[in-house]
């Protein structure tokens, strides 16, 4: 028998006497381990059919499944053995930590939040797709339509008027004179032709089918532009040749109503997407941008196509008559006021000329949304060397046609050829269609209008870089403008005017304040940064 006391691991002995009635029975009752220890109930063995039920284990005795027997299965009949003693009340109880109480539920928990938040995020991807035509035809960031804006449609209203205003008291002081009058049809022919030009194509514009086809996208027929009593007025206006300033009017009332749209200020945000509430008031101030954008455009050829029509040749003929005058006294009140009214008259056409290469310029960044805009500084720079290469320029040949008639047309005709060869060789796609095709006929008539602007001064006709282009033009506006103003210098009739030197000095100041201010602008107010960029490549076709 064991001893609990004794030295070693504790064993269980079997006991010595053997019952012979019950043979073949373990017995753990002799056992010295923990002789204290309840036995539970006995447990049926496989092949134990014939045992008593009185016996330690009966065949009534239910089967405890699922319990741990340290006992191997034994397939004998007539073996009786006890079941094992339970010594969980001696294990010491180990309570596991606080944070690990929930360790079995803490899946379930993790599985429903990430259902939870896959369910919202599929909600409101769902609203995002629902929304979807309307938010892929939300345009980019929309220029607005500022204080600056204003005050340059206002402006041009008021230069408009005044510069119609000049010429026609320069050709009434010239009508007051007898012998002036081929002055004056010369100057009342280059303020009604003109006028009525781009009053036609304005009117040509509206009525044209592309341009309405353009419009066709604006749900609200009933709005200023579409209704027919605002059609009639409109035809009405363009016959007494005020079309421009009613464009001017539209502009402003467009760019007012559009100025209040918020949809440039909506942001993304992961799968959140903030929306207005009132989608269709918002859709009407966006359509009231698009009709904007189409009056910048319109205004801003129409105004360069007139300045080129009008105010240039005006500019020349007025400097023309005024160098051609004879040297009076300037006591002379009739004398004195025409100089008067003829010098406003030619400033006037000046600053036109000059302002409607600005507002072009501006315009054609305006157009675009994703583009940077022009800044103030911008406008100013490039209104200033428009001034100063367009005063050089006429002065140049107005002085030279004061001694060579002939000469200054032959000079003239010989550099617009050149000027429409240069821009057909960069086949330019103004009038092309929205596919790409190109329109020849109206292509050659853009060709050849911009040709004679490029008389004066040059605009871009193609997005590309410039450099090589402003170089070669400015280089042979130079030799083209030393060459007229010194031929006229030496001319001995021309000793005897008081801006016989300051005329010489004045033209070529001029032309190199222009070059000043257009470095200016390239390097300190272009949109796109300071050029010229070493990644774009430069050409001259």
């Amino acid at each position: 028998m064991g001893d609990k006391n004794n030295a070693g691991p504790p064993v269980i002995h079997f006991s010595s006497s053997v019952d012979t009635e019950h043979a073949g029975t373990l017995s753990t009752t002799s056992c010295n381990i923990y002789p204290a220890l309840p036995l539970e109930n006995p447990i049926l063995l496989p092949g134990c059919n014939g045992i008593s039920a009185g016996s330690p284990m009966t065949p009534s005795a239910p089967r405890r499944m699922g319990h741990f027997s340290a006992l191997p299965r034994v397939n004998l009949p007539n073996i009786r053995v006890p079941e094992m003693m339970d010594i969980s009340s001696y294990i010491p109880t180990i309570k596991p930590p606080a944070f690990l109480k929930d360790v079995y539920s803490f899946p379930i928990q993790v599985g429903d939040h990430v259902n939870r938040e896959v369910r919202s995020i599929g909600n409101n991807i769902n609203k995002i797709i629902d929304r979807g035509d309307v938010f892929l035809q939300k345009p980019p960031p929309l220029p607005e339509f500022t204080n600056w804006s204003i005050f340059g449609a206002l402006f041009s209203i008021f230069g408009s008027f005044f510069d119609h205003g000049s010429d026609i008291a320069a050709a009434y002081v010239l009508w007051d004179e007898p012998d002036s009058i081929w002055w004056f049809s010369l100057t009342v022919t280059l303020i009604v032709v003109p006028t009525i030009f781009v009053n036609a194509f304005s009117l040509y514009w509206y009525c044209n089918e592309d341009y309405q086809a353009s419009r066709r996208m604006f749900s609200n027929s009933s709005r200023p532009g579409f209704s027919k009593c605002w059609w009639v007025f409109r035809i009405i206006v363009h016959i007494l040749l005020l079309g421009p300033i009613f464009r001017y009017i539209d502009l402003l009332y467009y760019g007012v109503k559009s100025r209040k749209s918020r949809l440039q200020r909506i942001n993304v945000q992961g799968p959140y997407c903030p929306w207005p509430k009132q989608q269709a008031e918002m859709k009407k101030q966006v359509e009231y941008y698009n009709l904007l954008l189409h009056e910048e455009r319109d205004i801003a050829i129409l105004e360069l196509v007139h300045s080129f029509m009008q105010d240039a040749p005006q500019l020349i003929l007025q400097l023309y008559i005024l160098a051609k005058r004879p040297p009076q006294s300037t006591t002379g009140n009739d004398y004195i006021i025409t100089v008067l009214v003829q010098s406003v008259s030619s400033l006037s056409s000046l600053m036109a000329l000059a302002w409607s290469l600005t507002s072009y310029q501006r315009t054609l960044r305006y157009a675009v949304p994703d583009k940077p805009q022009m800044s103030v500084g911008g406008s100013a720079s490039t209104f200033l060397w428009h001034t100063f290469q367009v005063a050089s320029r006429v002065l140049a040949l107005a002085l030279f046609a004061n001694a060579f008639k002939q000469e200054v047309f032959i000079a003239l005709g010989g550099h617009w050829a050149l000027m429409i060869v240069w821009i057909l060789a960069q086949r330019t796609n103004f009038c092309g269609t929205n596919d790409g095709k190109r329109k020849h006929c109206e292509e050659f008539f853009y060709n050849v209008v911009v040709g004679w602007m490029f008389t004066f001064v040059m605009i871009n006709v193609k997005a590309a870089a410039t450099r090589v282009k402003y170089s070669v033009y400015y280089l042979l506006m130079a030799a083209e403008n030393t060459t007229m103003i010194v031929l006229w210098f030496l001319q001995p009739e021309s000793d005897n005017h008081w801006y016989h030197l300051p005329a010489l000095i004045g033209t070529c100041v001029s032309f190199v304040l222009g070059l000043f201010f257009m470095f200016l602008y390239y390097t300190r107010y272009h949109p796109d940064g300071k050029m010229p960029k070493k990644n774009e490549s430069a050409k001259l076709f």
